[in-house]
Formats: structure tokens, C-alpha cells, sequence
């Protein structure tokens, strides 16, 4: 009798285990049958933008962790004078505005003395954050950027898709 319950566990402990095994791999190959789709968002900004003389704006449009994103934006001048737009990450920012005496610049893409801008860009495997600055500073180390003359406005349209994989 000892021997008949003996058994009877093992094949009970047994039969659980092709059970579970079973399930799990059925389990693994449905999840893995599964399509991984992108997705995607989109922000939109409308505004009138007012900037002193020797003043910037910033305006965010990427925060780190997208796949790619992809700007749409016009930006047309309703007073003032031309002045320069760039679209840097974290660190060309803070090395051009952090501290200006060191004239050190770069950016990811720049439009210089304009006073309308419609233009549509991509960034691809985001890994800091991203703005759009307008800018309206004399930077002498910069021969093509605009000579602010007083304060300027401007209209500011963007509409930005972000897309995420996983």
C-alpha cells in the first residue's frame, strides 16, 4: 500500500509538471506571435511669442525617450526685426546659453536672419531632450545670425508627432 501511494504522488507531481511546462510554452508562443505596432502622439502649440532684445525663447519638443519625432512648424514674424532659430539638445543649449562669454555654439539645425520660417524636421533615436529656441541675442561669433534691433513677435505654430516603439 505504501508503494500504490508512493506512485501515485510521483505521477501526480508529474502530471502537474507536463500541465505547466504545456502551458507555458503555449503561453511563450502566443506572446510571442504578437505584433509589436508602433504608436504615436502628437502636441500642438499655437501662440504669440514676445522676446526682449538680447532675450531667447525656449519650447520644448522632445523629452528622451522617443523613437523619432517629427517637428511641422511655422513661425512668422509680426514685429521687430529677423532673428535666428535653432533646434538643440540639453547640452548644445546649456554650452551656447549657460554661459554666452565662451562663444561656444552648435545645434542641431539652425534658420539665421529670417523673419518667416515653415519648415518640417526629423530627430531619430532620442536620447536627451530637444527644444526649439528663437532666438533674439547678438552672438558676434555667429557672422549670419540676426542684429537684434529692439524687441520682436511672432507667431509660433508647431505640431509635433512623436513615435514610440517598444
Amino acid at each position: 500500500m505504501k508503494s500504490s501511494s508512493s506512485t501515485n504522488t510521483v505521477l501526480i507531481v508529474l502530471l502537474v509538471v507536463i500541465v505547466l511546462g504545456a502551458g507555458l510554452f503555449m503561453a511563450f508562443f502566443f506572446i510571442s506571435s504578437w505584433s509589436v505596432e508602433p504608436w504615436e502622439d502628437t502636441m500642438d502649440f499655437e501662440q504669440e511669442v514676445f522676446i526682449q532684445e538680447e532675450g531667447h525663447f525656449r519650447h520644448i519638443i522632445a523629452d528622451s525617450w522617443e523613437e523619432r519625432v517629427e517637428v511641422n512648424f511655422t513661425i512668422t514674424l509680426t514685429g521687430g526685426g529677423p532673428y535666428d532659430i535653432y533646434i538643440m539638445d540639453q547640452e548644445q543649449y546649456d554650452n551656447t546659453y549657460g554661459n554666452m562669454s565662451t562663444g561656444s555654439f552648435s545645434s542641431t539645425f539652425s534658420w539665421e536672419n529670417v523673419t518667416v520660417v515653415h519648415d518640417v524636421i526629423e530627430l531619430e533615436d532620442i536620447r536627451t531632450e530637444y527644444y526649439l529656441i528663437i532666438d533674439n541675442t547678438d552672438m558676434s561669433f555667429l557672422p549670419d545670425s540676426a542684429q537684434p534691433a529692439g524687441p520682436v513677435s511672432m507667431d509660433v505654430e508647431l505640431h509635433v508627432t512623436y513615435f514610440y516603439t517598444w
